[in-house]
């Protein structure tokens, strides 16, 4: 199965700053993923929605669905 790829749009006000930081943080999960990512399959539970809580979950058929890309930000141009 191939990766989905989600597309960011972020307000122009948005502090670059906390901005590069959220991205950074994603950017080690992404890692941590990656290299193992049986460890982390468990937490799917948590993105089970409730209509479906009284089911019985397989998280070992489950894979990590999508990827995070952060290269090739357009940032905002400050001119004019």
């Amino acid at each position: 199965m191939a990766p989905t790829i989600p597309l960011w749009w972020v307000d122009p006000a948005m502090d670059p700053e906390a901005l590069a930081s959220y991205f950074r943080v994603l950017a080690r999960a992404e890692q941590d993923l990656q290299r193992d990512p049986k460890r982390w399959l468990p937490l799917w539970k948590y993105s089970i929605p409730p209509s479906f809580r009284d089911r019985e979950w397989d998280f070992s058929r489950f894979h990590e669905a999508s990827t995070s890309c952060t290269s090739g930000f357009l940032w905002p141009s400050t001119t004019s």
